[in-house]
């Protein structure tokens, strides 16, 4: 049985090559998507060989037992990397490397038979998955040459004094600053000069955000940031952050904006003067916002008199 599979783990010889070579070229999420389940069942299948040696495995139970002991090598891999690298982005590499000397070992010591009588002993449910699995093999060339697409998205998020998302400043002092962090991570696919502009609003009520009274422009910062893949691994990896104070200028409730532009800002909102009330311009820009051609963000103030 084991020498009738010696071309499996041609395959997975094969795969593993061409899995070792995409980790380099391409992108690792490419890599994982197309590579890591089928990889999955290669690194599987030379350890069930292993085990054979010693024991009889039922011909049923020896894919599910190698998708099995896949996952716990590709698992185990994960958190060694994460753990090193303290990020995933070397995984397919490793699992590609370990696979690639599965097989390679299993050729060359497992019991060598003629090629002629081997492929004439095979039976035909054998030959209909070897044929399935050259398929596999061209369908994930073909993968190699034309990736699957990235959503492109930019990340735009504000954070308290703390570095936390959550708990915002809300009862807030006239003529006390209020400690900001702006972050924009850039997964654009491209480079991209990001423009964001700070407004500040007040409002009839905070319950009620259509009750705009003024809105004022207080300042714009601008910046211009690489493409930066996404993180495999769910661990948070920022990209460009910046404080940003905000001096408390009137007391009333209070609402502050953040509105951010790609590569330019039009005509309308350019060159407009810090601390002037443009009341058309904000409203038109908070509808935008709601449309979601313009990304946002946007917490409420209650602004009281100093005491004293």
């Amino acid at each position: 049985m084991i020498a009738r599979r010696r071309w499996w783990y041609v395959a997975g010889l094969l795969l593993s090559l061409i899995s070792l070579l995409a980790s380099i070229l391409a992108d690792d999420t490419v890599s994982s998507l197309a590579f890591l389940p089928v990889l999955m069942i290669f690194l599987g299948l030379p350890l069930v060989a292993f085990i054979e040696r010693s024991r009889t495995i039922p011909s049923w139970f020896v894919f599910p037992l190698a998708t099995l002991l896949g996952l716990a090598v590709a698992s185990a891999v994960l958190v060694i990397v994460l753990a090193i690298t303290s990020g995933s982005d070397h995984v397919i590499l490793v699992a590609s490397g370990i696979a690639t000397a599965l097989n390679g070992l299993q050729i060359v010591l497992g019991p060598r038979e003629d090629v002629v009588h081997s492929m004439k002993s095979i039976a035909r449910k054998d030959a209909a998955a070897a044929s399935a699995f050259i398929i596999l093999l061209i369908l994930v060339l073909y993968t190699v040459v034309q990736p699957f697409p990235v959503q492109q998205l930019t990340q735009f998020y504000l954070l308290n004094e703390e570095g936390k998302t959550t708990n915002m400043p809300y009862q807030v002092v006239v003529g006390e600053d209020i400690e900001l962090t702006i972050g924009v991570a850039n997964h654009e696919g491209r480079m991209v000069q990001y423009h964001v502009q700070v407004w500040l609003a007040e409002m009839g009520s905070l319950k009620d955000p259509n009750s705009t009274l003024s809105m004022y422009y207080m300042d714009a910062i601008s910046f211009t940031l690489d493409h930066m893949p996404m993180p495999l691994s769910g661990q948070w990896v920022p990209q460009h952050e910046f404080d940003y104070n905000l001096t408390v200028p009137t007391t009333g409730p209070l609402r502050l904006h953040l509105f951010l532009f790609f590569d330019e800002v039009p005509s309308e909102f350019d060159d407009l003067v810090p601390g002037e009330e443009y009341y058309d311009e904000g409203l038109k820009l908070i509808e935008m916002a709601r449309e979601r051609r313009l990304l946002s963000l946007s917490i409420a103030l209650n602004a009281k008199a100093a005491e004293g």
